[in-house]
């Protein structure tokens, strides 16, 4: 007998074979019995085959459909109810009925009992909600909500509305940033508001959300004193501003490409001005935008050396202190040394 006719009639039994238990020679291997190494290890796999039991659920017959390789048997609930597993899921046993007794449905994945934030899983809904199924849950404040899947996992939803809803605190008397709570002013937007006294004198009102996170401090005067530092003021003038002008930077509503030049379209003319210590200089109208621009430029040269002063007056500030807290240093070692 030659190699190929040899070769087609074993084919032929094997699917022979195939045809008889509905199983790829693969699962016979598989469901023959344990091999050596299972029989140590304690995990040999059942064979599955017409009659097999898993709880409530027996097999009747093979569909001839696989699913990853696996045969997918038609199974008979204990109800009467019918279900389409493959080999894998009846060998682990991870399904025992058609869904009859249990809500969760194989492939779905059962959260029931766990908590999310304030929420706990009580159990899945009919409803499919973004490619998710929908489960009910209960809210430790009491109340019932219906979650999809996907959003519990991710963090997304964490109580059933409550923690968004705050409410009422007793907050009279305590203190938040500049800001000392007075009294209560009622609710506005859905925010608890409350009346408040700034350490500067002045009286505003509040929400409750704004001064447990701290977004609010002040009545407004905190935010005035940190955007005047940051300009750097100095007898009306911004070293901040003169710095980025500098720089060439632009603010947005500038339209020429120049600091301190602009089209007068009444008149048809480049004007050129500048601003130092809060007083606005004219420099001159022009047909030719150049011109202005060289009127600005020769302008700034006041701002340069005003901005020579402050470096120099900022240095000798910061060398004085630094020598200041050398002085300090070394006395308190001295006293240290001699304990004083």
């Amino acid at each position: 007998m030659s190699f190929d006719s040899w070769n087609s009639s074993k084919r032929g039994e094997t699917m022979e074979s195939e045809e008889k238990t509905g199983q790829t020679e693969s699962e016979q291997h598989k469901t023959a019995g344990p091999s050596p190494g299972e029989k140590a290890s304690g995990k040999a796999r059942p064979k599955i085959g017409i009659g097999y039991r898993v709880a409530g659920l027996q097999v009747e017959e093979a569909t001839g459909q696989r699913k990853n390789g696996y045969m997918i048997w038609r199974c008979r609930c204990g109800c009467g109810g019918e279900i389409l597993l493959d080999t894998r899921c009846l060998q682990r046993g991870t399904v025992t009925d058609c869904g009859c007794m249990s809500r969760v449905k194989p492939g779905q994945r059962d959260i029931t009992g766990q908590r999310f934030g304030m929420l706990t899983a009580l159990e899945p809904t009919e409803q499919i909600l973004y490619e998710s199924v929908v489960w009910r849950c209960i809210c430790d404040c009491g109340n019932e909500i219906h979650v999809p899947l996907r959003q519990l996992t991710l963090g997304y939803r964490k109580s059933c509305g409550c923690l968004s809803h705050p409410s009422r605190k007793d907050y009279i008397g305590r203190r938040f940033g500049r800001l000392t709570v007075t009294d209560y002013a009622g609710k506005c937007a859905g925010m608890h508001q409350w009346k408040c006294v700034c350490d500067c004198g002045r009286e505003t009102v509040v929400g409750q959300t704004r001064l447990q996170s701290g977004k609010t401090k002040s009545c407004g005067c905190l935010q005035s004193e940190i955007y005047r530092k940051n300009l750097k003021l100095i007898d009306g003038t911004s070293v901040t501003i003169l710095e980025a002008g500098k720089n060439h930077r632009l603010i947005a509503t500038n339209t020429s490409g120049h600091t301190g030049v602009y089209r007068d379209k009444k008149r048809s003319k480049w004007i050129a001005q500048i601003t130092f210590k809060g007083k606005t200089y004219y420099l001159g109208s022009y047909d030719d935008k150049l011109e202005a621009v060289k009127a600005r430029e020769q302008g700034e040269e006041m701002h340069e050396d005003f901005l020579e002063w402050y470096y120099n007056v900022t240095r000798q500030e910061k060398h004085a202190q630094q020598k200041m807290t050398y002085k300090e240093v070394q006395v308190n070692e001295w006293e240290k040394e001699y304990q004083i």
